[in-house]
């Protein structure tokens, strides 16, 4: 390799070994800006969680508070009536004693003339026996009698009047009166205290959900930042490796089939672009080929441990390709197609080896090269002999993708899933409920609203890229066929004119002349109208679609939960607030006996939700409140190396439920 090779190699090499690092560097601050949201949010939902029971207690504080208020009305009432019954009471008391004293001189002033006018009956009786006198004295006789009987009932009547009355107990009452009074009074002073203490509690609930608004609202932000720097970072990678590096690209794809037959399901692929020959001088003096004929051999995959790529060159390779054993796969050929359509190949652990010629371990960090052989007619032409080695992909690592459950149902607190899984797998599955934060509509950040912030950028891209250019071009066109259309209109204008003076004139010649002028015009202006009616019809299709991605940019629709969630913060989230759950596992004997370590286990998973369960941020579940189910299948495994891929159900479109406590029955 020429020193110019050589220093264009390094130099790509280096620009996107830096661009890689940036890439990396930018991708652990997005994770962290990440986890600093969610926590955020967290402080948010919680803040919002404490201010709605704060608000609670607080209705429930204001109507106690009112009927202690008009208990202690009604109270202070009764108060006010025991002490005047109690002063009534004493009153008829003393009034009911004397009126009974009364009464009985009364009886006694009876009795004593009823005995009288009883001594002159007698008298009469004895001594005028029928007479008019005797009649009248026996009349008054009889009616003293029942005087006499009515005034001793009425002195019996007078003295149960006052013993009643002296047995009425006015001072108890007055007394069991001031003591519920003093009762109520002091109950006043307690809800009084505890609602009062409540509406600073909610104020405070107040003022600390604004400042988790704020720092939540900060977090957002920064995490937007960061992500445009990601993005921007990862943009300009992908194009410096598109522009220099053959758009080289290698990926696990962790694939997780059980109906396949192979022994392993790990997966890669390896995908590039043909070269593209820098000189085209170059290809006209290549003899009897045409000019779009590659100038390409063959191309050889080549995969290397991370930790190996600053080692790895180009004498590297190519002595790989004289040494190495064939049947050891150290490297995988390509045949040039001929064309400019992308090369990509999908191996399997067995399929390749590294170039130490080991075989692809499951947890290991390896880099794609491509080698590329060129025609020894086109080294020849441009008078190099080398061949061309690209620079490392990004690194991939290949890993066992664990299955989470498809469906997950939450029916009377009781959360169910089932799904396939290798029966030798050790799997934690932890259950967790999300608090369904877009039935509050709280319009936090959630990821895919930071990925709706990526496609917005890419509209944006586009709409500068496509329409913007064309819409002004088309309106340039427009103004240049109008200018174009008025002159001719003038043109025909003043050649009107001229056919009317020459028909005035009766000038044969000049009246063919102008006709003939006046129809070439008119065809001309006909022929700039259609271009005009043309070019605005492509310029309100070019605006409509500008319109539409328009509308597209402004329209986001907030996926449940409505805060930030994804397998990263998942595996993140401490045991006390999920629920591990062991599952019961079901292997076809057959299958076990056919695939062994490969065979598929039916899990099934239940779990019962109880009062002391929580949500993913600790919080316990509240009544009425709406949650989603979600399942973490965790590899629980020592050492695993990264050999295993955790998984999460799909909590976007797994339907929420209403939790509502179990009735404790006696």
């Amino acid at each position: 390799m020429n020193s110019y090779n050589e220093n264009l190699y390094a130099t790509v090499v280096s620009s996107l070994r830096e661009l890689d690092q940036k890439q990396k560097s930018a991708k652990s601050s997005l994770n962290a800006a990440m986890f600093t949201l969610y926590y955020k949010e967290a402080g948010r939902i919680t803040a919002e969680s404490k201010l709605k029971e704060a608000g609670d207690v607080y209705l429930f504080q204001q109507k106690v508070k009112q009927q202690a208020v008009n208990d202690r009305n009604v109270s202070f009432n009764v108060l006010n009536a025991a002490n005047q019954q109690k002063k009534f009471t004493a009153q008829a008391i003393t009034n009911a004693a004397t009126s009974a004293a009364n009464i009985q001189v009364l009886s006694n002033a009876v009795a004593k003339l009823s005995k009288n006018v009883g001594g002159i009956l007698t008298m009469l009786t004895s001594s005028d026996y029928g007479s008019e006198i005797y009649k009248q004295s026996r009349i008054a006789y009889d009616l003293m009698i029942d005087t006499a009987y009515d005034a001793k009932k009425l002195s019996q009547l007078g003295r149960e009047v006052s013993t009643l009355t002296a047995a009425v107990s006015a001072d108890e009452v007055a007394n069991q009166a001031k003591l519920t009074d003093d009762s109520i009074a002091s109950i006043l002073a307690v809800t009084t205290s505890d609602f009062e203490a409540t509406a600073k509690s909610l104020a405070d609930c107040n003022e600390a959900l604004a400042t988790a608004n704020v720092v939540e609202k900060q977090a957002e932000g920064d995490l937007e930042f960061i992500n445009v720097d990601y993005f921007a970072t990862r943009r300009a990678y992908n194009l410096n490796n598109k522009v220099l590096n053959l758009n080289l690209v290698s990926v696990a794809l962790n694939s997780s089939d059980f109906d396949d037959d192979k022994k392993d399901n790990c997966s890669y692929v390896v995908r590039f672009n043909p070269y593209q020959p820098p000189f085209d001088q170059a290809l006209t003096m290549l003899s009897n080929k045409p000019k779009n004929s590659s100038v390409v051999e063959d191309y050889y995959i080549m995969l290397v441990k991370e930790s190996s790529q600053a080692t790895f060159s180009i004498t590297a390779a190519e002595t790989l390709l004289l040494t190495a054993d064939p049947t050891k796969k150290c490297y995988y050929r390509v045949e040039d197609k001929s064309d400019d359509k992308p090369m990509e190949h999908i191996f399997y652990t067995a399929s390749l080896r590294d170039t130490d010629g080991n075989s692809i371990e499951v947890g290991t960090k390896y880099v794609a090269f491509v080698l590329v052989v060129l025609t020894d007619e086109y080294k020849k032409t441009i008078n190099s002999y080398s061949d061309i080695l690209s620079a490392p992909s990004v690194a991939f690592m290949l890993s066992n993708k664990l299955m989470a459950p498809k469906a997950v149902t939450c029916v009377e607190n009781v959360l169910t899933f089932e799904l396939l899984e290798k029966a030798s797998y050790n799997v934690e599955y932890r259950c967790m409920f999300l608090p369904n934060c877009i039935v509050g509509n709280k319009n936090m950040l959630t990821e895919s609203g930071l990925r709706n912030i990526e496609k917005e950028v890419e509209l944006q891209e586009k709409m500068s890229a496509v329409y913007a250019p064309a819409i002004a071009d088309l309106q340039k066109q427009i103004v240049s066929l109008n200018n174009s259309l008025d002159g001719l209109r003038e043109e025909k204008s003043t050649n009107d004119a001229q056919l009317a003076l020459a028909k005035k004139d009766k000038n044969k010649e000049n009246q063919d002349s102008s006709s003939a002028k006046n129809t070439e015009l008119q065809t001309q202006i006909d022929a700039i109208l259609k271009e005009i009616e043309e070019a605005e019809r492509k310029l309100r299709n070019n605006k409509v679609n500008q319109n539409r991605l328009q509308r597209a940019m402004e329209e986001k629709i907030q996926e449940q939960p409505g805060f930030f969630f994804n397998l990263m913060i998942a595996e993140q989230i401490t045991s006390a607030n999920y629920s591990q759950v062991v599952p019961q596992k079901t292997v076809d004997s057959k299958d076990k006996k056919e695939k062994g370590d490969s065979a598929a286990a039916l899990v099934k998973g239940k779990m019962e939700i109880h009062e002391n369960t929580t949500d993913n941020f600790g919080n316990p579940l509240v009544k009425g409140a709406s949650y989603i189910p979600v399942v973490l299948a965790y590899a629980n495994m020592e050492d695993q190396n990264g050999q295993f891929t955790n998984a999460l159900s799909a909590f976007e479109t797994t339907s929420p439920f209403i939790y509502t406590p179990k009735t404790k029955t006696k």
